[in-house]
């Protein structure tokens, strides 16, 4: 079976079956939400809903951030209110998906901490939300 191709995401599993999804904006140098990533993540949540992993980590693919927001260059092509109420409402939704993924009661939790020296474990203090990545594993 081969794997699909994202041109802003990277899905892959570990040997524990936990799906690590990777965000990284082809051709940016920071990760927002276009309406092709959100699409593409559409697709993915989809996929995950047919074959559910043990766990998800979702994480970004550069150096310095997670997600920056919404592509405010995007703005630009909206032309009524409720235009730009559907594509929030549609974010949501996707988002909303993602939280209603089958879950496992939760074995352990631990936080990793992302930097130029590789991965730490620890706790988060002092740490900002795109230093750290948090890792359920999940029993049946």
């Amino acid at each position: 079976m081969s794997k699909p191709e994202y041109r802003n995401w990277r899905l892959d599993y570990d040997l524990d079956k936990v799906c690590w999804l990777t965000i990284d904006r082809e051709g940016e140098s920071s990760n927002s939400l276009s309406q092709d990533v959100l699409t593409e993540l559409e697709q993915i949540v989809t996929h995950l809903e047919a074959n559910h992993p043990k766990g998800l980590v979702l994480q970004s693919g550069k150096r310095k951030s997670f997600i920056v927001g919404a592509d405010v260059r995007e703005f630009d092509q909206v032309s009524s209110v409720e235009e730009a109420e559907g594509f929030i409402r549609d974010v949501h939704r996707v988002f909303d998906r993602i939280e209603a993924l089958p879950r496992r009661r939760p074995r352990t939790g631990t936080v990793f901490r992302f930097s130029d020296r590789g991965q730490q474990r620890g706790d988060t203090a002092g740490l900002s939300g795109s230093e750290t990545g948090y890792l359920s594993r999940f029993r049946r």
